[in-house]
């Protein structure tokens, strides 16, 4: 009930969804619809994270098991590794966006060492950095293949 006539009414001026939970976040999932792309519906547990998570469970009952889902490290990350992440944090030169194929002295460090390790000698402009395998490999199927293509 509102005290002042002059005041607008709960959830005047939201969208009706809000409007329908009394302006409030959070209201009755009735009362609030929601819709996504037919895409993002389909969007599925990722295979990785369902194998990982089997392997887990077979683990934790005692069977003998070698993972191939998630590529984690079965240990804790260095010290060294997490203070110097702590650091980074602290300096306000990482507190931007980043370019999106990687930082250009990151993109050195990766050829280098892919010369040294492998004796492929690669420019920076030839490292792509992702943020994990298979971003890597959507990036490449990506920019090689229309969707119609048939791979065989």
């Amino acid at each position: 009930m509102r005290s002042n006539p002059r005041e607008a009414p709960a959830g005047a001026g939201l969208a009706p969804e809000r409007a329908r939970a009394g302006g409030r976040r959070g209201g009755s999932m009735a009362a609030m619809t929601s819709r996504v792309s037919r895409r993002v519906g389909a969007i599925s547990e990722s295979a990785t994270m369902a194998v990982d998570a089997k392997a887990k469970a077979l683990k934790a009952a005692g069977k003998p098991v070698i993972g191939f889902g998630a590529g984690e490290p079965d240990f804790p990350t260095p010290g060294y590794i997490v203070e110097a992440a702590v650091e980074a944090c602290r300096d306000p030169r990482w507190h931007r966006y980043t370019p999106a194929g990687g930082l250009p002295a990151l993109k050195e460090a990766v050829a280098e060492k892919t010369l040294r390790d492998s004796g492929l000698k690669v420019s920076p402009g030839q490292v792509l950095v992702t943020n994990g395998g298979k971003q890597a490999v959507y990036e490449g199927f990506a920019a090689l293949l229309d969707p119609a293509t048939r791979c065989w």
